[in-house]
């Protein structure tokens, strides 16, 4: 529900903004998602390890991530305003004093993670899509009556303080002035790799758009930004499934964390692999219909990103985090990082404006392969082992198999955004029925909750 909230905000900005206007906002949130992926350096993510690994040791947990937050913050801030001079040099307007002040608020986001290793996911839904919520509704309604971007970052800034002020009163009898040196020199064990690993991904990720702002400018980075919109997709099955799952997984053995985490994975090939389907047969159509035929250069972009929900459907951190082995993470990143700048020299002159997409896409296949190296190392098990090949093959299969019903609407004279719907929702059903036939364990389970979350709410509502 977050990221449909979040999609919103670009559907309606390529409306409101023409593409240069867009591209300077874009520009911002660009600084902004790379330095604050410097600045947060993954200190949050701690607390899904250490509350439940050390439940009698909360709040010294919480207030070592909010002293450790602040004091990130203002580094990266003062950072910030001694090198603007070479950010300045790099963008296309003058952004600076609004990027200090944002970063700065920004950063304090340890709410959601708080709630996760109390395994209390319910507020973690209402606290996240209230965020969302308000920010979106901020951003689209300061676009709309001021059409200006500085507006709408100013007003940014304000929601970001207002989330920061509401986090400290929720947390403030949870914070504590009793500091555990112990506890400190172990978390900031868990933190400094994975913190290493996420700057290196944050690099990585954020080294195309960087690449086509200071090269091509704000223009070709807005449709670099709408070419990426489909990297969400995976977000919304994976990252909250291991969130939920990561907890359990620190507290349980190898034997039975790797077998938890091989059905999550079964999972996540399920919901994902018609997913890709969908969207790589109507790419034209969805980026069209929702960011308008101005951005249409933008469907080669999107086909090549669409293949990285495919690639992080297998995930592989969640085994070498519960063992708090992050180091790997670093080793990985660096190699996924290696081969994106590689190629991207190598390819640019050749290839030319798709090259950062194919060379992140590749780079993260890279980082995936050497992580399952270490997984069969540390776990001590073949490949064969890795997952429950079986399963997923035939999910692959199933997938493969309705292919049929999904392409068919190519030769159907429709309007194309009935067509895509029409096709799309006939696949998923024929999908569907031929997987539920097969009987895959993890499936069963998955579609038997959610069919009892139903019922239990029907139950509630009278109907």
């Amino acid at each position: 529900m977050n990221y449909g909230v979040m999609l919103l905000s670009p559907i309606f900005l390529v409306r409101i903004f023409d593409m240069h206007a867009y591209g300077q906002y874009r520009e911002f949130m660009l600084y902004t998602i790379l330095i604050s992926g410097l600045i947060q350096f993954s200190v949050n993510t701690n607390l899904i390890y250490f509350i439940p690994k050390y439940p009698g040791r909360e709040r010294q947990s919480v207030t070592h991530t909010a002293i450790l937050i602040l004091i990130a913050s203002s580094i990266g801030s003062i950072a910030v305003c001694f090198l603007k001079g070479l950010v300045l040099a790099r963008t296309s307007y003058d952004f600076i004093a609004p990027l200090i002040v944002y970063l700065f608020f920004l950063n304090f986001e340890f709410f959601d993670n708080y709630w996760l290793g109390k395994k209390r996911t319910d507020y973690v839904l209402y606290y996240s899509s209230g965020r969302v919520f308000v920010r979106t509704a901020a951003l689209l309604v300061s676009a709309y009556v001021s059409r200006d971007v500085m507006t709408v970052i100013w007003t940014l800034i304000v929601v970001e303080c207002i989330k920061c002020l509401f986090v400290f009163a929720m947390l403030r009898t949870v914070l504590t002035r009793r500091l555990d040196r112990a506890l400190l020199r172990e978390q900031l064990k868990f933190i400094l790799p994975l913190g290493s690993s996420g700057v290196l991904a944050i690099i990585n990720t954020q080294l195309a758009n960087i690449f086509i702002s200071i090269k091509l400018g704000v223009e070709r980075l807005a449709l670099y930004t709408i070419g990426g919109q489909q990297i969400p997709i995976h977000n919304i099955v994976r990252a909250s499934v291991m969130d939920v799952l990561f907890p359990e997984m620190a507290q349980i053995g190898d034997a039975e964390r790797l077998q938890l985490w091989r059905r999550a994975n079964v999972v996540f090939c399920f919901m994902v692999f018609p997913i890709y389907a969908v969207f790589q047969c109507y790419a034209r159509t969805f980026i069209e219909t929702l960011f308008t035929a101005n951005y249409l250069a933008a469907v080669p972009l999107f086909r090549i990103y669409l293949t990285l929900i495919v690639i992080q459907s297998f995930e592989m951190g969640s085994p070498l985090r519960a063992i708090n082995q992050n180091k790997y993470y670093i080793f990985g990143s660096i190699f996924g990082l290696s081969v994106n700048i590689g190629l991207i020299l190598l390819l640019y002159r050749p290839v030319g404006f798709i090259t950062p997409a194919i060379s992140f896409v590749l780079g993260e296949l890279t980082t995936v392969v050497y992580l399952v190296s270490r997984i069969l190392r540390l776990y001590r098990i073949p490949l064969s082992a890795l997952l429950l090949w079986r399963r997923v093959f035939t999910i692959l299969c199933c997938a493969a198999l309705a292919l049929p019903a999904l392409v068919a609407g190519r030769w159907v004279n429709l309007n194309p955004v009935i067509r895509a719907v029409s096709f799309s929702i006939l696949y998923l059903v024929v999908y569907y029925v031929a997987i539920r036939r097969l009987k895959i364990d993890e499936v069963e389970l998955l579609v038997n909750k959610l069919s009892s979350r139903l019922r239990e709410v029907r139950a509630r509502t009278g109907q």
